[in-house]
């Protein structure tokens, strides 16, 4: 006779393999991602070069958009989107998710619940949270969209609106221009490059150098056809952002175990 003793796991232990996962999965799009664009002699082209820029539309004028990669990313957001729904059942009482499995979810709401607008809405979103203790309410209630100055934008929304409405994404692929600025604020030749998309802070009072020189670039590039408020947003440092705003909430929580 044996007896077998499941091994004691962390109840955030299956909510971080999820975000693993996802983060594998978003680098496994990216490299797919550069595979399709590494297509002819030019990636990127100097804003002033009119003729490479003339042979890099052309170049893609007449390609679309892989449908995998859109089934990719629709899996990412939905893994994400679930992510969110797996801290809610951990975060539930043992009795709620007993009487009421189904009713537990994370809430995301870009308008307040509000009767005078929809009679059931209140009730639907105090069914989701039912189960949880009062801080957990609480801090949910902080995170919910409609707080914010533009709740569309906000990443929680844009993530539950994909999940919800945009199972296989639209996805673009455009001809995109950023900047370069560079600079030298402290030593001759102490070069500084500001991309985009980088998140690269800037120092307040800082002084540029007065041979500052500012270069653009076009690149090839997918993107979504919306984003929240936004049009045409390159998608790798989209799915990021979301990626990194899930692992900010599952954090937020980590007090709660």
């Amino acid at each position: 006779m044996h007896f077998v003793f499941p091994p004691m796991a962390h109840p955030l232990d299956s909510i971080r393999e999820k975000l693993k996962r996802a983060e594998e999965n978003i680098k496994n799009l990216n490299r797919e991602i550069d595979i399709f664009l590494d297509y002819g002699i030019y990636r990127s082209i100097p804003d002033d070069d009119v003729k490479a820029l003339s042979e890099l539309l052309q170049l893609h004028f007449n390609r679309s958009v892989p449908l995998r990669l859109s089934v990719l990313v629709g899996e990412i957001i939905h893994q994400l989107r679930s992510t969110l729904d797996h801290l809610a059942w951990q975060l539930s009482s043992d009795s709620y998710r007993i009487s009421h499995p189904t009713r537990i979810e994370f809430p995301i709401y870009i308008h307040r619940p509000d009767p005078t607008r929809e009679k059931d809405e209140v009730k639907r979103y105090n069914r989701k949270v039912e189960g949880f203790s009062l801080s957990v309410k609480t801090e949910i209630e902080r995170l919910q969209p409609y707080n914010s100055t533009e709740p569309r934008a906000d990443l929680l929304a844009i993530l539950h609106k994909m999940d919800v409405t945009e199972k296989h994404q639209e996805l673009l692929l455009v001809v995109s221009a950023f900047e370069h600025v560079v600079h030298s604020p402290m030593l001759v030749g102490d070069e500084i490059m500001f991309y985009a998309y980088a998140d690269v802070p800037m120092s307040v009072g800082v002084e540029f150098s007065p041979n500052v020189k500012v270069r653009g670039e076009y690149s090839a590039q997918i993107a979504f056809a919306e984003f929240g408020i936004l049009q045409h947003q390159p998608v790798m440092p989209s799915l990021t952002q979301l990626l990194d705003a899930v692992r900010n909430v599952v954090v937020m929580f980590e007090c709660e175990f």
